[in-house]
């Protein structure tokens, strides 16, 4: 009887937490969640889609990203490794300015190398031009303050961009 009760305890508390969650947020991590899907299953035309604009064009357009993208995962097989999966969760604060809406999103991607497994914790930045309708993202693995101010002037003062942490290798 004891289990019982907190069972449902437990149960009632995730739904009320499910039930109070922000929609923003989970649209958010729904779409990033998406995003991730799309590199760990080679879908890079939805990858390239759910890419913030100005940094497909920084790479070169459309077509060339997609190019980059695919040639970097054929150089990972061939060297042994691949993307086993990615994980976000919801971002604790949506930024507004304007009609800009700034999300980080934490990302944890674990890949395959020879030596075992790494599991790398990251973010994605997640942002909206039309006041959070919907979303695109940066990968934060090589994003720096400089380099955001390039991709998105005006960035507001007090988004601030996680530290990075080593990735972790899980022996085989």
């Amino acid at each position: 009887m004891k289990y019982q009760l907190l069972a449902i305890f437990t149960v009632s508390c995730l739904i009320a937490q499910n039930a109070a969650a922000d929609p923003q947020t989970e649209r958010i991590r729904q779409a990033a969640q998406e995003n991730a899907t799309a590199l760990t299953t080679a879908n890079f035309d939805r990858l390239v889609d759910l890419t913030f604009p100005k940094v497909v064009e920084m790479a070169g357009g459309r077509e060339k990203t997609i190019e980059l993208v695919r040639r970097g995962t054929e150089e990972m097989k061939s060297n042994g490794s691949a993307i086993l999966g990615a994980e976000v969760a919801a971002p604790k604060e949506v930024i507004t300015s304007g009609e800009r809406r700034f999300a980080i999103v934490p990302m944890t991607v674990h890949v395959k190398v020879p030596e075992g497994r790494l599991r790398s914790k990251g973010f994605l930045l997640a942002i909206s031009v039309d006041a959070g309708k919907t979303w695109t993202f940066v990968d934060g693995a090589g994003l720096t303050k400089e380099k955001l101010a390039q991709l998105c002037p005006n960035v507001p003062s007090r988004l601030t961009l996680p530290s990075k942490e080593p990735p972790v290798l899980e022996s085989k």
